[in-house]
């Protein structure tokens, strides 16, 4: 924790958020991040215990919420799922979540910047910004000199 790497916890499912929040209490100051929503089931919005869980945990200042372009997706097709994303702006904020893609094989990213594009548009324009990149740029500081141009 002295050292400031973040942590990342990669099989995170809904079941053992209790677990990760008394693990957070003994270090409330770990850059850590939530893979995946967790699992949360997206479908079922914020009130379900799973995401009730999930965003009790942005009381952690240094707890990050990663999610897929699958899950952006989702909140443009779904308004649970719209309402879980705005549930996870509200409570960690923009800049504390971190969105990934698995493109691979040379695959451009283009359509997935273009799918979180269209799901950040309804936010302020620094929300915006913070989702699509500037939050992984606080957890991650060598990204900003690896900007694009």
């Amino acid at each position: 924790m002295e050292l400031g790497v973040p942590c990342n916890c990669q099989a995170t499912m809904p079941e053992v958020l209790p677990n990760t929040h008394r693990m957070l209490e003994h270090f409330p100051n770990l850059p850590f991040t939530l893979n995946n929503l967790t699992h949360v089931p997206a479908e079922e919005g914020a009130d379900s215990q799973a995401a009730r869980d999930l965003l009790a945990l942005a009381q952690f200042p240094r707890t990050y919420v990663n999610f897929s372009v699958a899950f952006m997706r989702k909140t443009l097709e779904n308004a649970a799922a719209k309402e879980l994303f705005q549930a996870l702006v509200q409570h960690f904020g923009a800049r504390r979540l971190i969105w990934s893609s698995f493109a691979t094989g040379g695959r451009s990213l283009a359509p997935y910047i273009d799918t979180m594009k269209r799901g950040v548009a309804f936010l302020p324009e620094a929300d915006q910004a913070g989702v699509l990149g500037e939050g992984a740029r606080d957890l991650y500081p060598s990204l900003r000199e690896h900007l694009p141009s």
